[in-house]
């Protein structure tokens, strides 16, 4: 059984866990969850266009560097437990010796500027997944959450093509839908949205339009259903694990069991601090930031198990099931990181 959760912001808990003296985080914190849930991948943001934390600032290269060195120093230090994903190869890992394999990713690009070597040298270093912006505006492209948002820059289309030269990973997630298309225009190979749902269902900037499925789908590409509550409901009250299998069964309805999988986007640990910090987050949307409202029902990756029950009992099969616990994320996965 392969799970995958294709979004995770928990690298730079673990950089954070670090400046305040602790070790092997990924060990004592986050390995017991990922154990009771059945995960055996996980992709891990080290940095991008956002601020989680007040002690550091996530997108500056400088932190990024360091969050990179921290997850990487812990993989190192305990090679029978945890591996690094950097090509199709190491998907081969996934059950050997029942080892969790991490794929590093960055969301959004502020940090590399103009300066492509940048690019380059996250790739050394074992980065595989890059998302062109968050919510905002960069040097590449417009963000989902602007207003009368253009598409690429020139600058992005060159960023695109080295992307695609490299093998490494576009996501969609959080970008704007001219600059979407833009992308689509440039590259033919697979494409994913690790945590983004279907606008039909929730109409938020964040969510992807029946088109979009569609063309990700046409690139043998999967989109990752995010477990937030204002992506899965205008109304927070209906921000439910059947409305969250909602999106699921929509994309399957339009494009196939093959183009859907899991981005959860959990909080679980550091939630606390995002409630307190609740007043200061940069919310562009202007939502009410009900800090993740569907958590309480499905609570972080140990809960799992039960979703899958969920998903089963709208009529999917076991073979159905493995694909959106992780087999499509993997296939995907596979033909990028060559």
């Amino acid at each position: 059984m392969v799970i995958v959760d294709a979004h995770s912001d928990y690298a730079l808990h673990v950089y954070r866990e670090h400046l305040k003296g602790s070790k092997n985080v990924l060990k004592e914190q986050h390995l017991p969850f990922l154990r009771k849930g059945g995960v055996n991948i996980e992709v891990l943001t080290v940095g991008g266009d956002f601020e989680l934390f007040p002690e550091f600032d996530s997108q500056d290269y400088n932190t990024i560097l360091k969050v990179i060195d921290s997850i990487k120093n812990e993989i190192s230090e305990n090679p029978d437990l945890f591996y690094l994903i950097k090509n199709s190869k190491d998907f081969e890992n996934i059950q050997k010796n029942n080892r969790i394999g991490y794929i590093m990713a960055l969301e959004g690009s502020n940090s590399i500027g103009r300066n492509l070597s940048l690019l380059h040298n996250y790739y050394n270093l074992g980065v595989r997944s890059i998302a062109l912006t968050h919510n905002k505006k960069n040097l590449l492209a417009d963000g989902c959450a602007v207003k009368s948002a253009k598409g690429l820059t020139d600058l992005g289309k060159d960023y695109v093509r080295e992307l695609n030269n490299l093998n490494v990973n576009i996501d969609l997630s959080h970008i704007s839908e001219p600059s979407f298309w833009d992308v689509l225009d440039i590259t033919d190979k697979p494409l994913v949205a690790t945590h983004s749902n279907a606008k039909s269902l929730c109409n938020h900037p964040r969510n992807l339009t029946d088109d979009q499925i569609r063309a990700i789908a046409e690139r043998n590409g999967v989109i990752g259903i995010n477990f937030f509550s204002i992506f899965i409901d205008n109304e927070g009250r209906n921000a439910t694990v059947d409305r969250l299998i909602d999106h699921i069964d929509h994309i399957v309805e339009i494009v196939g069991i093959d183009h859907v999988g899991l981005g959860p986007d959990f909080l679980n640990y550091y939630i606390k601090d995002l409630r307190s910090l609740d007043e200061q987050l940069d919310d562009p949307f202007g939502d009410t930031l009900d800090i993740g409202a569907i958590f309480e029902v499905i609570k972080d990756v140990t809960e799992f198990p039960n979703l899958f029950e969920s998903i089963q009992k709208r009529g999917y099969s076991d073979k159905e099931v493995g694909k959106i616990q992780g087999e499509n994320f993997v296939r995907v996965y596979k033909e990028i990181l060559k």
